[in-house]
């Protein structure tokens, strides 16, 4: 038996796992790597938060090309996954750099914590 899955509702699980993502970022791991850093006004973190309307541009994008039946989406998913290399090359190294292994646990229960309600929403139609 073949699994099929609807682009829109794939569509939607990623959107709301990145959604998921920029609040456990914007909200505990920014603010964890300023405080430690002092680095308030540069550094990974602003260029991060920079692109945060980038990311809206581009799902805004895929999903319009969703819901069109418009399989074209290379362009925008390259985008979204140079900025998670960014993430994972500069940012979450640099907070590992800055913080203990009890930090990272708390950080990472405090990720769990928080209400899907605040990042689980995508579009209207879905």
């Amino acid at each position: 038996m073949k699994l099929r899955i609807d682009s829109k509702e794939a569509f939607k699980e990623s959107k709301v796992g990145l959604q998921r993502q920029i609040v456990w970022e914007e909200e505990l791991l920014f603010p964890m790597r300023e405080e430690k850093t002092g680095m308030v006004e540069e550094g990974p973190t602003t260029v991060m938060r920079f692109e945060r309307s980038q990311i809206r541009q581009y799902l805004d994008a895929i999903h319009q090309k969703v819901e069109g039946r418009n399989p074209d989406t290379d362009r925008e998913e390259q985008a979204l996954g140079s900025h998670n290399r960014k993430e994972e090359r500069t940012l979450y190294p640099a907070i590992d750099n800055v913080t203990s292994a009890e930090e990272r646990a708390t950080l990472f229960s405090s990720m769990n914590a928080i209400p899907k309600d605040r990042y689980n929403a995508c579009c209207s139609q879905h």
